[in-house]
């Protein structure tokens, strides 16, 4: 299925180093020039960002005081605020032309990390594990769980986890896969455990998966060596996750990390065995400014048919995790059960 928006760099020129056919001095000087341009413009987008950041801070603090005055949920209310201060570059950049737009969305997506990167690590430790359910109440409830990426836990549901109960879905359960260094495979024998759990207190009833970053992944790594019939899951939503890996491994540490390394064997490999199968249908949201996933296309997968997907233009890889559109977009696929998602 075509992706439903995607846009390409307007600096052509900078998406790789020049091909060195030969060592000579002219391709010497456009790899110096190509770092230089690379460096200024990342500079730009950066410095931009932080005093956009820092101007729009009492726009933030005066809309989330707004927020809780009228008595909404304190996640809701200052990341709404976040992405209402960022809300001009939104505006402005589909009528812009198409370089500066792409700097419009650039800045946007730093700014928007920054500070949903300063809500995440404040959030750290709120253990949502605690909160999942102990008894399914009678009534026709989609249960839905949610698994978070690498070196991460349960507390990156924080916002996703307070609107989809806010909008009526549930039963929902998170999970603490813990040990970030071992491999994937290892994280997926941990989510098997958690599945059995839940299907212990939902019964039979058809269980929906959301996974972000390398959740995704694991998600992907259970299902694929599952009995068509040992889990009731049809359904796989992935949030930026490296279905063909990333060139950003070296960011890390761990054996999943290494099984990330951009068209890897073990993520080639992953990546042909979703591509091949038939049993799941998967819902790819991804970013074109993901900083973590790179190149971003690999969080699209194109070569997997039985997919459909949602591309947006200004997120970067943690704003995924508080992106209003990204929940509009999740609460539409989970109450639908499927189909193709509106343009959010």
């Amino acid at each position: 299925m075509p992706i439903n928006k995607i846009s390409h760099s307007p600096f052509p020129s900078l998406q790789r180093i020049p091909p060195t056919k030969n060592k000579g001095v002219d391709v010497k000087i456009k790899q110096i020039v190509y770092i230089i341009l690379k460096t200024l413009r990342t500079a730009l987008v950066l410095t931009t960002a932080s005093l956009t950041t820092l101007v729009s801070l009492p726009v933030v603090i005066l809309s989330t005081m707004h927020g809780l005055y009228k008595k909404t949920p304190f996640i809701i209310a200052i990341v709404d605020s976040i992405f209402m201060a960022a809300k001009p570059l939104d505006w402005v950049a589909p009528h812009l032309p198409r370089p500066l737009a792409y700097m419009a969305n650039a800045i946007h997506a730093a700014m928007t990390e920054i500070l949903s990167t300063l809500v995440m690590s404040a959030l750290y430790f709120n253990d949502l594990e605690k909160c999942n359910p102990k008894t399914m109440d009678s009534g026709n409830h989609q249960p839905i769980l949610l698994v978070h990426g690498l070196y991460h836990n349960s507390s990156a549901w924080t916002y996703h986890r307070q609107c989809m109960l806010e909008a009526g879905l549930g039963p929902i359960f998170t999970v603490n896969l813990d040990r970030p260094f071992v491999s994937i495979k290892l994280h997926a024998e941990k989510l098997r455990e958690k599945i059995i759990e839940i299907q212990k207190i939902t019964g039979d009833r058809e269980l929906k998966v959301v996974g972000h970053s390398m959740g995704g992944l694991d998600l992907s790594e259970l299902l694929l060596n599952t009995a068509k019939d040992e889990f009731n899951i049809t359904d796989v939503v992935t949030l930026g996750s490296p279905l063909k890996g990333t060139h950003m491994t070296f960011l890390g540490l761990g054996k999943s990390v290494k099984e990330m390394r951009y068209e890897g064997a073990y993520i080639n490999d992953l990546a042909k065995r979703i591509c091949a199968q038939d049993k799941i249908q998967y819902f790819h949201i991804s970013t074109e400014m993901d900083e973590l996933v790179v190149p971003s296309t690999s969080a699209t997968l194109a070569e997997n048919k039985n997919a459909k997907r949602l591309v947006l233009p200004n997120l970067g890889h943690n704003g995924l995790l508080y992106s209003k559109k990204v929940n509009e977009a999740l609460i539409e696929h989970l109450k639908s059960g499927g189909g193709t998602p509106s343009q959010v």
